[in-house]
């Protein structure tokens, strides 16, 4: 369903846009803050709702070009890069930080869809 949805606003954008090379410097502004931000936080949703890393990269950076297409009304190659340097920094948070284990068994926490449970077992 993800994949249909995608590929209509992909083709809506095209459909609408002029698509051209939109004359752009690589200065950190809102919009290239946006890219990083946006792409940084849809790895992470689409990586720990299970995706495989491959598809969490790619719905990412489909993302970050329809929003480049509906709202710029062309492609900045440095927006595109700060797509790719924020799922790239995402990527890297996920493989290098892990949660960190304590050897106290009385102390559960487990995360679930919609929520976060802590339980002690008192003993």
């Amino acid at each position: 369903m993800l994949i249909k949805v995608l590929m209509v606003l992909l083709m809506v954008s095209m459909v609408h846009a002029k698509l051209h090379w939109v004359t752009d410097t690589p200065e950190f502004t809102m919009d290239k803050q946006v890219h990083f931000v946006g792409s940084f936080g849809l790895y992470f949703m689409f990586q720990h709702k299970g995706f495989s890393k491959f598809d969490s990269f790619k719905y990412s950076l489909y993302f970050g070009l329809t929003k480049e297409l509906i709202f710029d009304n062309g492609i900045s190659k440095y927006d595109l890069t700060y797509n790719i340097i924020g799922i790239g920094f995402a990527y890297l948070i996920d493989k290098v930080w892990k949660p960190k284990r304590n050897n106290n068994d009385n102390i559960q926490y487990r995360f679930g869809i919609n929520s976060f449970c802590i339980s002690y077992r008192l003993r």
